[in-house]
């Protein structure tokens, strides 16, 4: 019989590795590598920070399942993990946050001026990146 972390360590991987193949097309796609040329729908950095959204958390799936082998308590990566993956964990979920607040800003000042809610949403979305990067450095700090 094999063992269920095993399982779980394997299906990580395989998961992260297809995000992360999600993103890699999609930063190609935006480059016009498929087609030759870009876009022009969105600037194609756009495309690059979607594309590295998925990139990182891909990478952040493995870190923390196939790596860390899954969560414990308060949602963070098992105690004998060591701090250097839990850094990895941290900048990884950072990453991911940071790009979609990228994205969300550059759709809210591309609109024109005409949305609003549109710009609160990318305020709040940058509120939330600097209460997660505050939070996790502290998270960090704390434990050992």
């Amino acid at each position: 019989m094999i063992n269920p972390e095993l399982w779980v360590r394997g299906a990580a991987i395989v998961i992260g590795v297809l995000f992360g193949a999600l993103g890699t097309a999609a930063m190609l796609a935006s480059l016009g590598v498929f087609s030759g040329d870009s876009p022009a729908a969105s600037p194609s950095w756009v495309g690059v920070v979607a594309g590295l959204m998925f990139v990182f958390g891909g990478l952040a799936i493995i870190v923390g399942y196939g790596v860390a082998g899954g969560v414990a308590l308060e949602d963070d990566v098992a105690m004998a993990t060591g701090r250097g993956v839990r850094i990895i964990q941290y900048l990884l979920g950072l990453g991911v946050a940071v790009s979609l607040a990228t994205i969300a800003t550059w759709a809210a000042l591309a609109s024109g001026g005409r949305g609003v809610s549109s710009r609160a949403a990318s305020a709040a979305l940058w509120l939330f990146v600097i209460v997660l990067a505050i939070m996790g450095a502290r998270h960090l700090m704390r434990r050992p």
